[in-house]
């Protein structure tokens, strides 16, 4: 997804394929930048033109601020991964572990599927020849002095392969963000898990179910500090990557269903409308998994909660049970007003958040359609 990582820098073709992306990539930013260039120079008076050449520039743009950011956290995300990878949280339930760790992986061969398809859907539909793409983007006058066979040569590269130059890129972010939300779901179920086990315990002495009960929650807990500290980086990671995804996304969905009405029906204007719906997908993508690493919390504080309500009691271990009981508390309150994530302070990453997304988005549209009346 334009970001190299560990099993890929395995592969024989990687530095070719990675080299050869990227310069698809620059080469698409460039003519598009001086497309629109050229219609400002020229004074353009096809308006709707100009938006497209203007959206697809911002596109470029927002789509490598999102691999720059990957690499410049690269360590921070490395980290985090080989605390997922690590299993150094585990329930002692290892078929339950296993378990959890193949939805995990089964998750994460999804959604690079969805991102591989919507990659070669784009494909498609740009590479369908009609009228429409071949008015609005062709190429800059000064390009096709090359000749006939270098001209085809450049607009294959630029209009036929363009979703291999931009939707890997602008989707990396999710594909590794996302897959590190997941796996950090992954580690809280398998948490949650381990204080569910601690509501069963076999018939002993008081003294030694303090005993016992006391040496799992610490144990539970050592794992539970260092989950807390690859979360604090993970949230740092989430919400300026979400910066992106968000401001990007408010200018750019209603934008292109303004272009995509006025294209009418054509292949480029499905690729728009498609692309189009996985911006709002993604949107609404990183809003739940945000939402459910706080399901997950409220599910362990619902556990604790319990397991303070059923601590055994006796008058010989009195002290034992008020520090059990205030510890089980104090990690409850901890484990529930720890997993909210906002974006650089801005707003809550919430599925409320998507609401008011969306309402914004269609502000964006009225706005526009208001604007070429």
């Amino acid at each position: 997804m334009g970001v190299r990582t560990g099993p890929s820098s395995q592969w024989a073709g990687d530095r070719q394929i990675r080299y050869l992306l990227t310069s698809l990539f620059a080469y698409q930013q460039i003519v598009f930048v001086l497309k629109l260039v050229y219609s400002l120079v020229t004074h353009e008076e096809n308006v709707l033109k100009i938006v497209l050449e203007g959206l697809m520039s911002a596109s470029f743009f927002f789509a490598g601020l999102k691999v720059l950011s990957l690499v410049l956290f690269r360590e921070q995300i490395a980290n985090i991964r080989n605390f997922i990878t690590s299993n150094r949280v585990n329930s002692c339930d290892k078929h339950y572990d296993q378990l959890e760790h193949n939805r995990f992986n089964q998750s994460v061969k999804t959604l690079l599927h969805v991102i591989f398809i919507l990659i070669i859907v784009n494909v498609v539909f740009l590479s369908v020849p009609n009228s429409t793409t071949d008015s609005l983007l062709r190429m800059p006058p000064f390009m096709t002095m090359l000749g006939p066979n270098a001209t085809h040569v450049l607009y294959f590269c630029f209009v036929k392969l363009m979703a291999l130059g931009i939707l890997p890129r602008y989707f990396s972010s999710m594909a590794c963000i996302g897959t590190l939300l997941m796996g950090m779901r992954t580690n809280l179920r398998i948490l949650g898990h381990r204080y569910r086990q601690m509501l069963h315990q076999p018939n002993q002495t008081v003294e030694k179910y303090f005993e016992n009960l006391n040496h799992e929650v610490r144990t539970a807990l050592n794992q539970q500090l260092q989950y807390w500290s690859h979360l604090r980086t993970l949230k740092d990671l989430t919400g300026k990557s979400f910066f992106l995804v968000h401001y990007f996304a408010v200018c750019s969905v209603g934008t292109m269903l303004y272009v995509a009405k006025h294209l009418g029906m054509n292949f480029l204007a499905a690729a728009f409308l498609a692309t189009c719906s996985v911006l709002i997908m993604e949107y609404f993508l990183w809003c739940h998994l945000v939402d459910s690493l706080q399901d997950e919390a409220n599910y362990i504080g619902g556990v604790l909660f319990e397991l303070c309500a059923r601590l055994r009691y006796s008058r010989t271990c009195h002290s034992q049970h008020v520090r059990m009981r205030s510890s089980l508390l104090i990690t409850r309150m901890n484990t529930i007003n720890g997993l909210s994530m906002n974006c650089l302070g801005l707003y809550k990453i919430s599925t409320e958040q998507f609401v008011e997304f969306m309402n914004t988005a269609y502000f964006m549209l009225m706005f526009l359609f208001n604007m070429s009346d």
